[in-house]
């Protein structure tokens, strides 16, 4: 028996391995080494596109600023005066008519007066039914003409006098509108 190791020819030893069992082991090994070395690179690719963005984004917004020119001023601005308070309106100028005051309806408060050189137009405002101003206003003008808006609750009358709306208030009451002195 020999106490040593023995030496075994290369002959005697057999067959030497199939190296494709060794080639399997190392492959992955090198396939991960490959897809890592492929996620770095894209790693990198993307950080210096991403930094080639970010200095093109910054000179174009410092290119920006640099044409907005501010130019320094010395006056101080004026604060805006208040709008002046309207004075009372003008009397009518010459050749302007006013509403004849027989058609003024008794006890009617005067809501608007506007007048000019084609006439007149006079808003009043009573508390009385519109049936009773109606046939007061009938009475007094004796239209040509009468329409009557039932939807509405407003009546319109036409003289050679004058022109007269009248219709029921939203608060309540009788609206009266008087024109006079332009094309009846």
């Amino acid at each position: 028996m020999p106490t040593g190791p023995a030496y075994i020819s290369p002959t005697d030893a057999g067959a030497p391995q199939p190296q494709s069992a060794q080639a399997l082991q190392m492959t992955p090994k090198k396939k991960r080494g490959k897809v890592w070395l492929f996620i770095l690179l894209a790693i990198v690719l993307f950080g210096a596109i991403a930094s080639v963005a970010i200095v093109t984004a910054i000179k174009t917004s410092r290119s920006l600023a640099r044409k907005v020119i501010i130019k320094p001023t010395t006056e101080v601005p004026q604060p805006q005066q208040p709008p002046a308070v309207p004075g009372l309106p003008s009397p009518p100028a010459s050749g302007t008519t006013t509403i004849d005051s027989s058609l003024l309806y008794p006890g009617a408060q005067t809501q608007l007066d506007i007048g000019g050189e084609e006439g007149r137009v006079l808003q009043l405002h009573t508390n009385d039914s519109l049936d009773k101003v109606t046939d007061w206003y009938i009475a007094k003008l004796k239209p040509a003409q009468i329409v009557r808006k039932p939807s509405s609750g407003s009546t319109v009358l036409h003289s050679d006098r004058a022109n007269v709306v009248i219709s029921a208030s939203d608060g309540g009451g009788t609206s009266i509108l008087i024109e006079q002195g332009g094309d009846q």
